[in-house]
């Protein structure tokens, strides 16, 4: 009995003896880590990019406790890099007491940091950024990059507020990658008052990349208006990336009226389209038939009664 009670006191006092190995452990860590920290948002502003991403990569794996430095950082450091790597790790390490700040630096007088900040803002997912970036991706002329990050982090904020801004990005934009990234978000925030908006484009705008992004949101949306558009691009339009994108989005908007174009599709010379316009066949009508002569002849036999 003894000798148990020993062992059992011996292994808590190994416990007990662990638990503050660790808590000393910790203790000592913490102490050195403010001015690892330091050291490390002064490597941003080195020459080398190597250099600057690694200390970039560091700040990240340390987390919240590097926010405040790098905050601050943002916030009053003359140098470019370390204003811009610093709105990249704040992004990255999630932490929302950031948002102020990144916000503030949407306003910065260089467009590599606007960019840096309008993304790491779609990252943290605070919706207080939603005007501000509205107003960055309305007034900002240097930058494409930094509209297009706008556009793409409104998205991912998934607030309502920003489609006005979206669409009158999607129709005025002169960048195709802006277009693009308002197109894209478009469909996320799943509004269908955007449909007109992207129908329109899917017919109209001079990229190829944008008309495809357009397709693909307007099968996100599912609304059936878009259902002639769809089809309309997907006979007409000289990129395949966009008949394939219209071909599978018809699986999900398409009506009994974009049929006959579906089965048209299918002797596409890209098979990616002819493989999603059979899909979308099935989808639409509930039929697994094979071959364009057998879709064919079913739509004579059934068009009628499916008008």
């Amino acid at each position: 009995m003894r000798k148990l009670f020993i062992i059992m006191l011996t292994g808590t006092t190994l416990m007990l003896f662990a638990h503050n190995v660790t808590l000393y452990a910790a203790t000592k860590y913490d102490t050195k880590l403010p001015a690892k920290v330091d050291k490390l948002v002064k490597q941003l502003e080195d020459k080398s990019v190597k250099k600057r991403q690694a200390a970039t990569k560091q700040l990240i794996r340390i987390g919240s406790p590097a926010v405040p430095d790098l905050n601050f950082a943002l916030a009053n450091s003359d140098d470019i890099f370390v204003r811009m790597c610093s709105a990249e790790a704040l992004g990255k390490i999630g932490d929302t007491s950031a948002v102020p700040y990144l916000i503030k630096a949407l306003n910065d007088n260089n467009s590599r940091v606007r960019a840096f900040s309008a993304r790491s803002l779609g990252e943290l997912g605070d919706a207080t950024a939603v005007r501000p970036l509205m107003k960055l991706l309305g007034r900002e002329r240097k930058s494409e990059v930094a509209r297009e990050f706008s556009a793409t982090a409104l998205g991912k904020l998934g607030d309502q507020k920003a489609v006005s801004a979206l669409i009158s990005a999607l129709k005025k934009d002169g960048s195709f990658k802006v277009r693009a990234a308002a197109a894209r978000s478009l469909g996320v925030l799943g509004s269908t008052s955007a449909v007109s908006a992207l129908s329109e484009a899917l017919l109209d705008d001079t990229s190829g990349k944008v008309r495809a992004d357009c397709a693909d949101s307007l099968g996100e949306l599912g609304d059936k208006k878009a259902s002639s558009f769809l089809a309309e691009a997907l006979l007409e339009d000289h990129d395949h990336v966009v008949r394939s994108s219209c071909a599978f989005s018809l699986g999900k908007a398409g009506t009994n009226k974009a049929i006959p174009a579906l089965i048209q599709a299918l002797n596409d010379e890209y098979r990616d389209v002819s493989v999603y316009s059979q899909d979308s066949l099935i989808s639409i009508t509930g039929r697994n038939i094979k071959g364009y002569n057998n879709w064919q002849q079913w739509w004579e036999d059934n068009k009628d009664l499916l008008k």
